[in-house]
């Protein structure tokens, strides 16, 4: 009996511990009371459980990533399980990556991949339906950096609109 406790106490903590991401998240967390620390910790949670509803990963202040660790590989987004990254209201932050990678495959020389994943939208303006183009990417990776954003493997339906798009070597 204390066997059958243990196990049904440690599979309910792992299933509580996996619950798709939904609603608002910013990046870094800051104060805010749901986020991520970096990006590429917002993706890893993304590929690993999915969303549920719209998601937003507000980026709430200036980001270093890297290109390696930006890989969105979630092929089972949808019109109604999809993605938004856009800046907090009223910030201009720039996500500057480096540490790509040289290795043959989906994210070779590339910043943010999208590895069959659609429904994502990038929208650089920090306002509801706006057109200011408030967030940077910028590849600040000299020697395997070429490819700021990348779309692979029926990678449909991804919006990138109001963004500064910057080779920053």
């Amino acid at each position: 009996m204390k066997k059958l406790l243990v196990f049904l106490f440690f599979s309910a903590l792992s299933l509580t511990s996996f619950a798709q991401l939904s609603g608002d998240y910013y990046i870094p967390q800051g104060a805010n009371p749901q986020g991520f620390e970096t990006l590429a910790s917002a993706i890893d949670s993304l590929n690993q459980v999915g969303l549920s509803g719209t998601v937003y990963f507000y980026i709430d202040d200036n980001l270093a990533e890297v290109g390696a660790d930006l890989n969105i590989t979630r092929s089972d987004l949808s019109t109604v399980n999809n993605l938004v990254i856009k800046p907090s209201v009223s910030k201009t932050p720039t996500i500057s990556i480096t540490g790509c990678t040289a290795t043959a495959g989906g994210t070779q020389y590339a910043g943010l991949s999208f590895n069959g994943a659609g429904f994502v939208t990038i929208d650089g303006s920090n306002t509801v339906d706006g057109t200011t183009r408030d967030l940077t990417l910028s590849m600040d990776d000299g020697t395997n950096g070429r490819i700021i954003i990348q779309l692979y493997g029926n990678a449909d339906t991804v919006v990138v609109k109001n963004c500064i798009l910057k080779y920053g070597v």
